[in-house]
């Protein structure tokens, strides 16, 4: 008792409950909701525009072929709900997967409903920040409505897929228990209730469980029953990844030999660091040091906090505790990037390309957290500093955050971040050309994006590509060349070394990676002759629309051909065309059962 009396009268003098909220007309009583709105439309016209090819495309993503479709389809509700995507539960995913499956909608249209659920879902976590109950935390519905449009505006394309969107849920946790610190007079909104949910959601959402424990004991009470049953999934979600680990499935986490000091030290590091790298934006590290510039911005939120003693303080405290769980979580995990020699502060990009401070999926919830210390130190200083000649301009708080967002590069390096990806990441899937043979039930196996993933139902790859089994993003980009094939008219041809298996294994499909000799895009037609040891002939067939940068060419067959029967293999496109090599072997998927 006497710690939640204590906490009680910290927040009451961090918080004094005597800041005035003028009355408002009706236009601005609606506005929340209208600002509420147009950023989830922004969204999804921001995306429409941005990633046309993806979400009109209909093809799927890594695990959401592999993982949650099947899994979807499951007899077992434990399986349908609660089964692991990387060694933790995902169950925002699979409730929405569940919904898809229970519409039983075509395979066709499977992409699109996963795709735009986590659209819309995206939008509606973060544009929730513009509704009214949160005047409290920030008087200014506009500084509000372009803090979630910046959320909306700076995430790569792997953050917002369907199987990573949940990220973004660190946002609306984050802001919800900024609004049960100082809220005095009413609950939270009951809209609230979903917040545990995305407790057994991606590990780093429970970078903010922290700040909620001990909002709790200050908060009223619908919060604190929200945060005890947030608790008890954080723990069981914990309990489940130590499982996984200990079996051996969370192949992301980094084994290292890195003592725990050594990791907490490089935690508070990249606290500060990351604090100053994120409010500097894209500004080149020559113009500052990442840690001085953090450890000065550091010193700037205790002063508004201890000095100006307003709700807008919350943020600052939610966005800061945020940022270091989530750095904390990265280097514990991630130890092999996120490692005590700040390669992910202080080497540029540039310099080492898969290493240095970037924004992707691990640092997304870490710039959340700043977004929220930069509106909560405006709001602070302009909105809630009554008396100032500036306080009484209208817009000054918004615009002030318009600038530094524009100042710090953020918003030119949103265009940059969120281009569709090329070839190898994309312009691989056989989704759509295949969805009437996966309505069937027949046996199949259907490339995906990223590069060599596969949707497999009684199929399965025939042989493995490259020194790892599989050929993933990275390793093909690094290891791969394109060379031209030999060219007879206008049509390419090469002989395809047969691939030798211990067993008899049938072969049901083969794919190599192809672009066109003119940089342009253009439909191709492929077959393969293959000639079996008793002197007879069989075909494979394939054919699409060839992007410019390339693409999977996937080639099959209606009858399984014996793969240890097979002699010879001539593949011929009927375009000239540049053919994946890999070691100086072709780059060839084989597919069969």
């Amino acid at each position: 008792m006497r710690i939640i009396s204590f906490a009680h009268r910290f927040r009451n003098w961090l918080f004094p409950n005597d800041e005035s909220f003028p009355t408002v007309d009706s236009a601005d009583y609606n506005r929340p909701t209208v600002l509420f709105i147009t950023s989830i439309v922004f969204y999804c016209i921001y995306l429409l525009a941005m990633q046309p090819e993806w979400v009109l495309g209909g093809e799927m993503w890594a695990e959401m072929a592999t993982n949650y479709y099947p899994n979807s389809t499951a007899s077992s509700i434990a399986v349908k709900f609660f089964s692991t995507d990387a060694g933790y539960i995902p169950l925002p995913q699979r409730i929405l997967a569940f919904i898809g499956s229970s519409l039983n909608l075509p395979a066709t249209s499977i992409p699109y409903f996963y795709t735009w659920s986590a659209i819309l879902a995206t939008g509606i976590m973060v544009g929730a920040f513009c509704l009214r109950p949160f005047r409290v935390l920030v008087k200014s519905d506009f500084l509000r409505f372009w803090a979630a449009i910046a959320v909306l505006m700076l995430a790569d394309f792997g953050t917002r897929t369907f199987i990573n969107f949940t990220y973004f849920s660190a946002f609306l946790v984050a802001v919800v228990t900024a609004l049960a610190l100082v809220e005095r007079s009413h609950e939270v909104p009951r809209w609230s209730w979903f917040v545990p949910i995305f407790m057994l959601s991606k590990p780093a959402v429970l970078s903010v469980l922290p700040a909620m424990i001990l909002v709790a004991f200050v908060g009223k009470t619908r919060f604190r029953l929200i945060t005890i049953v947030s608790s008890i999934l954080g723990l069981a979600q914990l309990i489940r990844m130590a499982f996984s680990h200990s079996a051996g499935t969370m192949h992301w986490v980094s084994k290292s030999d890195f003592t725990l000091i050594d990791k907490l030290i490089a935690s508070i590091k990249y606290f500060v660091g990351l604090l100053g790298a994120f409010f500097a934006g894209r500004l080149p590290v020559e113009l500052y040091q990442p840690m001085w510039f953090g450890l000065l911005l550091l010193v700037v939120c205790v002063y508004i906090l201890m000095r100006r003693r307003t709700h807008s303080g919350a943020l600052i405290l939610v966005g800061l505790s945020i940022l270091f769980f989530s750095v904390l979580l990265n280097v514990f995990a991630l130890s092999n990037f996120w490692s005590p020699n700040m390669e992910r502060l202080v080497s540029p990009p540039e310099v080492t390309p898969s290493l240095g401070f970037r924004m992707y999926r691990h640092s997304m919830v870490g710039y959340c957290g700043v977004i929220l210390v930069v509106v909560g130190m405006i709001s602070a200083v302009v909105n809630q500093n009554q008396g100032r000649f500036y306080s009484a301009i209208p817009g000054v708080a918004p615009t002030l955050f318009l600038v530094w967002f524009y100042i710090s590069g953020w918003f030119s390096f949103a265009g940059t971040l969120n281009r569709t990806p090329d070839f190898p990441r994309l312009n691989n899937s056989q989704w759509q050309n295949m969805a009437s043979v996966i309505d069937s039930g027949a046996a199949v196996c259907v490339p995906t994006e990223p590069i060599t993933w596969l949707f497999r139902r009684n199929c399965s790859r025939l042989a493995p590509i490259g020194p790892s089994h599989n050929l993933y993003v990275d390793d093909f980009n690094r290891s791969h060349y394109f060379q031209p094939l030999p060219v007879s008219g206008i049509s390419s041809s090469v002989d395809l070394p047969v691939q030798e298996v211990s067993d008899n294994r049938a072969l049901l499909a083969l794919a190599v990676f192809v672009k066109p000799i003119t940089a342009q895009a253009m439909d191709a037609n492929a077959q393969a002759d293959i000639v079996m040891k008793d002197g007879s002939t069989k075909y494979l067939l394939g054919s699409r629309e060839l992007p410019s940068e390339g693409g999977l060419l996937m080639l099959s067959s209606k009858v399984p051909i014996s793969i240890n029967e097979i002699r010879e293999i001539t593949l011929s496109i009927d375009r000239p065309v540049e053919l994946a090599y890999l070691s100086n072997d072709p780059i060839v998927m084989w597919m069969g059962n």
